[in-house]
């Protein structure tokens, strides 16, 4: 159990109850307090949402079930009652208590990831980073890129400079052999705008305009070029001096495989490093060996004689291609980079003008703006101090994350409150995101230096035991080839124990890469393999929703999935779990393009098909069916009619997209089937609609960028395997568990990388590389960096493989080549040998009991009716049009000045307003003229300053346990400013309640100098309470 000023790490192997841990300790703060309220005082960050949830979801039931009157038969109870001292009545009475507080005051309960404790932090400095307070959240990186890159394009023509520079950007690829079009290319190094890894480091290259970065990449082109030509010169003239000489290439060892070929390679513009033979010639001192046998005595002479101007030749060569491979790795990246710039500047303009902010960036500007601030002052902005302090799944935090994060750990040591963090460096397996592994292993190796208590959950309580001894056997061979920090890593944390769970069974499988015959194909015999094990696993009783495949890449994910179809084995995927792939979403997909272009008769024929496949063929021949509406003698609309389908929604006017879309799927009857799907697509359009202007195109556009990323979650209780990424089962557990293709990593795949370069031509001390190229030749400086780059690489497929293999519960099947050099599948090869087919530990035959619970669930009908129908226009609501058009006016102002800050944020929340159907478009002047009147009132004027700190629509809570909400708290230092709304006529309940909120926050320490009333109705009256 934590203690006062604990730091503690635990460390988690795969299984080991780390949720069960967590919420243990989460429990025992809680309840050792008497405080109801003391969940307010902790933090708890993981970085999934599933993970967040579930881990709320366990506090909440056992603070459920700790509260029900059978509370002394609870073990968990029981434990919790020994380690706090504390008797069993207590911790039930103060259960009980502290579950209403939670589920009353919700938002407080602080279990959340890290991007939601980010977006709080953001709202709650707003204004010191000069945000609107109102902006919205873009989860998707790639959308934005993409519309920025074709916004910088437009400007082609119209800006001069940028044109010329992209004219020549398109030139020197082609006389380079690359494609002309950048915007991939552009779009993906754009992302590294907005990566933890490259942060600061991109930084010092944003420094320079578009023209000074121009300059650099002409300077990088030309000495590219300047240096091949010297090559090609020095191999010109060392075969010159053989001319000269009368001797030729074959009168040296090996000819021109042998010494002399590297000048051979030169001239003809092969500008690679000298080779083996090259360098063992060139370092023995008796030249007379690099002859020939045929080689007469004069020629044998003559070598001997030119071989010093030779070696110097080759000496010069060398330096000059160490020179050539750092400018070509500059090359490689310089051209998309001269002009990120210009991307992010187009980026921040759609921004601007859609009131986005990126989630990805909200580490950069907590990072750049908020450590700049005392802890004290930024967590007490939030809302909260915070005394204890969990994060999970810590191996996969960033160390920009980290950097931000650290500000509350140093606080709270040197409070004497608590830290915890949960990982496992083994899983880490999201590097490619930022995740920094090492940043886990470093505290644990400087745990005695820092005072951190490090404790190892010794007992995997998931898997059977044979799967357990197989890991821990095969992963502590692995760790003796491993550095030290990660041999350490995996020896120590591969002893787990094992449980009540006896047996288990784990097969391996070797697949020769090539077979005797022409037509072998390694990955038929695999997925072979594969259905042999599925029908094992089958006949051993295991359902085939007890299977999970896990695979490496989406490629492999197709070949499996393609296959088990064809073998009429029902699969869960995600891709059959994307909304593109519904039919009935596709249907609505193209009925959208169809009436937002009528000259597309691609959609239009494309449409007309899926619909008669859907009605189950109504039309025998639907190619000459279709004809008359493709040329346009018979309308669509008379068409359907035919087929009882009525589409005049789409003629006229709609509310809304959602509204039009709720009506396509009522006219063509879709909601009989998949209304998974159509539900989530709602959800989807509707989501869409409150951020943008109804538009059918532009929404189409939208969509085309998303589709391939939506999915529905997988339903449950399905019989049918369960095909996934290794990263998507992460965190999951499985009866069996088969992994085909063991083969990944068998070829470095480098992310972006940054070297030191001294170059005098350029200004930059380092320069950002996509791939090793020949820049180990260079130094050792620059090759210890892609060593560690190739370390890094073998640890993430390393741990993508202890992912995998522990996810098993009962059993575990591999497929692996055989004899592989390279990746993960030489473990195997190495560690295991003989039979193709090797029974690595226990016996078939299923332990488990099958599951054999009813099915409870019922399925509701997914329902379509038009609004219209399904609302009545209130008869009273003719009062309301009696009231005054200002004071109507006045209750909407005053719900929307809950997101008003400044004078600047009442643009864009009425647009929010207007896309979310909260309003309407005649009545925006009015409410901003009402909404400047109340921001410009001599009393209230410089409370829309940026001279006060704002708490809008804030929760506190007063001395009776119950929650208050002023509309507006203007902070000055520890002064402050209440402001409260009202519409209608004055009534003393109205000061007796701005003065029950100036009681409460005094009480909490505010000095309340000011309490304002604002009367909103036909002009503004503001009432001083005294």
């Amino acid at each position: 159990m934590l203690q006062p000023n604990d730091f503690k790490i635990y460390n988690a192997s795969a299984g080991a109850g780390k949720t069960y841990t967590l919420v243990k300790e989460y429990l025992s703060i809680l309840l050792s307090s008497k405080n109801p309220f003391a969940f307010e005082s902790i933090l708890a960050i993981t970085f999934t949402n599933k993970a967040a949830n579930e881990m709320k979801e366990r506090i909440l039931e056992q603070l459920q079930k700790f509260s029900q009157n059978n509370f002394t038969e609870n073990q968990d109870l029981q434990m919790l009652s020994n380690e706090l001292d504390l008797a069993p009545e207590i911790i039930h009475q103060r259960s009980k208590e502290m579950l209403t507080k939670i589920l009353h005051n919700y938002s407080r309960f602080s279990v959340s990831t890290i991007d939601k404790f980010n977006l709080r932090l953001m709202k709650s400095f707003a204004q010191d980073l000069g945000l609107s307070s109102n902006f919205n959240v873009e989860m998707e990186l790639d959308t934005l890129l993409e519309d920025s890159v074709n916004q910088l394009f437009s400007k082609i023509g119209e800006d001069e400079t940028l044109t010329s520079v992209l004219i020549e950007i398109a030139i020197d690829n082609l006389n380079e052999n690359r494609s002309w079009d950048i915007t991939r290319e552009l779009i993906q190094n754009a992302k590294t705008l907005y990566s933890d890894t490259h942060l600061v480091k991109l930084a010092n290259l944003q420094k320079f305009n578009l023209e000074e970065f121009n300059e650099f990449r002409k300077t990088v082109y030309r000495n590219v070029s300047t240096q091949k030509n010297k090559l090609i010169e020095i191999g010109k003239k060392a075969f010159q001096i053989l001319e000269t000489n009368q001797i030729s290439a074959d009168d040296f060892s090996y000819g021109n495989s042998g010494f002399i070929g590297f000048f051979n390679k030169l001239q003809n513009e092969n500008f690679e490093f000298p080779g083996s033979r090259h360098l063992a010639f060139k370092s023995n001192t008796d030249p007379k060996k690099w002859c020939s046998g045929k080689a007469s005595s004069i020629a044998k002479n003559t070598i001997e004689q030119i071989a010093p101007e030779l070696i110097s030749l080759s000496d010069e060569a060398v330096e000059i291609l160490r020179e050539l491979a750092v400018w070509q790795g500059i090359q490689r990246t310089i051209t998309s980079l001269s002009i990120i710039n210009e991307v992010e500047k187009s980026i921040e303009t759609i921004k601007e003008d859609n009131n986005v902010l990126l989630i990805s960036e909200f580490n950069k500007l907590i990072s750049a703006n908020l450590q700049k601030q005392p802890s004290g002052f930024i967590y007490e902005r939030i809302g909260n101090r915070f005394h204890h302090y969990f994060i999970d799944e810590f191996q996969d935090t960033s160390t920009l994350q980290w950097q931000n994060l650290l500000p509350l750990v140093e606080n709270a040591r040197a409070s004497s409150d608590t830290v915890m963090l949960v990982g496992d460096a083994k899983q880490s397996i999201y590097r490619w995101r930022g995740g920094n592994p090492e940043q886990m292993v470093d505290l644990i190796n400087r745990k005695d230096e820092l005072d951190i208590l490090v404790e190892n959950l010794p007992r995997n309580w998931r898997s059977h035991r044979n799967i357990i001894e197989f890991n821990n056997e095969f992963y502590t061979k692995i760790a003796e080839s491993l550095n030290e920090d990660y041999r350490n890593l995996y020896a120590e944390g591969n002893q787990q124990l094992s449980n009540h769970k006896e047996g288990g069974f784990v097969q391996l499988n070797f697949i020769a890469k090539k077979g005797e015959t022409e037509d072998y194909n390694y990955d038929e015999e695999v997925l072979g393999q594969l259905l042999k094990n599925l029908n094992s696993a089958q006949e051993q009783g295991f359902q085939l929703g007890e299977i999970a495949i896990l695979h490496r890449t989406k490629a492999e994910g197709k070949k499996i999935a393609e296959f088990l179809s064809e073998k009429q084995i029902p699969i869960i995927s995600s891709e059959s779990l994307l909304l593109s792939n519904s039919p009935e979403i596709q249907l609505i997909e193209l009925f959208f393009k169809t009436i937002s272009n009528e000259e597309d008769k691609v959609s239009l024929a494309e449409f007309l098909i899926q619909l008669n496949e859907l009605k189950n063929h109504p039309f025998v021949d639907i190619t000459e069916k279709i004809k008359p509406v493709l040329e346009r003698k018979q309308s669509l609309k008379n068409f359907l009619k035919e087929i009882e389908i009525d589409i005049s929604f789409a003629f006229s006017p709609s509310v809304s997209l959602y509204d039009f879309t709720e009506k396509t799927i009522k006219a063509f009857d879709l909601s009989q089937n998949e209304t998974a799907y159509l539900q989530y697509f709602l959800d989807y359009v509707l989501e869409y609609s409150m951020q943008n202007e109804y538009n059918l195109q532009r929404f189409l556009e939208h969509w085309d960028l998303q589709k391939e990323k939506l999915s529905i979650s997988s339903p449950e209780g399905v019989d049918a395997v369960q095909l996934m990424t290794i990263h998507k089962s992460k965190g999951l557990e499985f009866p069996v568990v088969m992994i085909p293709f063991a083969s990944w990593g068998d070829r470095v795949k480098v992310d972006k990388f940054w070297i030191p370069i001294q170059k005098e031509e350029l200004p930059f001390e380092e320069f950002i590389m996509d791939s090793f190229g020949n820049l180990e030749e260079v130094s050792n400086e620059i090759k210890e960096i892609i060593d560690k780059e190739r370390n890094e690489f073998l640890i993430d497929n390393l741990n993508l493989l202890y992912v995998a293999t522990t996810r098993a519960v009962e059993q575990l099947y591999i497929i692996t080549p055989k004899d592989a050099k390279n990746g993960v599948a030489v473990y195997f090869n190495e560690e295991f040998s003989g039979e193709d087919e090797i029974i690595l530990k226990g016996q078939k035959g299923r332990i488990s009991q099958p599951k054999t619970s009813e099915n409870l669930t019922e399925t509701l009908p997914f329902v379509v009716e038009n609004w219209e129908n399904r609302i009545q226009i209130s008869k009273e609501s003719s009062k309301r049009w009696k009231k005054k058009k200002e004071i109507v006016y006045g209750d909407l102002v005053h719900g929307l000045m809950e997101f008003i800050y400044t004078e600047k944020d009442v643009e864009p929340v009425l647009k929010k307003a207007l896309n979310a159907g909260e309003i309407r478009q005649e009545e925006i002047p009015g409410m901003k003229k009402l909404m400047l009147e109340i921001i410009h009132h001599p009393d209230l004027a410089t409370y829309f300053s940026d001279e006060f700190k704002i708490l809008n629509e804030r929760d506190f809570i007063d001395d009776l346990g119950e929650i208050i909400r002023p509309d507006r708290i203007a902070l000055k230092e520890n002064q402050c400013t209440i402001i409260d709304y009202k519409t209608g006529g004055k009534q003393e309940k109205h000061v007796q309640q701005i003065n029950h909120y100036a009681r409460s926050l005094e009480k909490m320490g505010y000095w309340v100098h000011t309490k304002l009333l604002v009367y909103i109705g036909e002009e503004i009256v503001v009432r001083k309470v005294g």
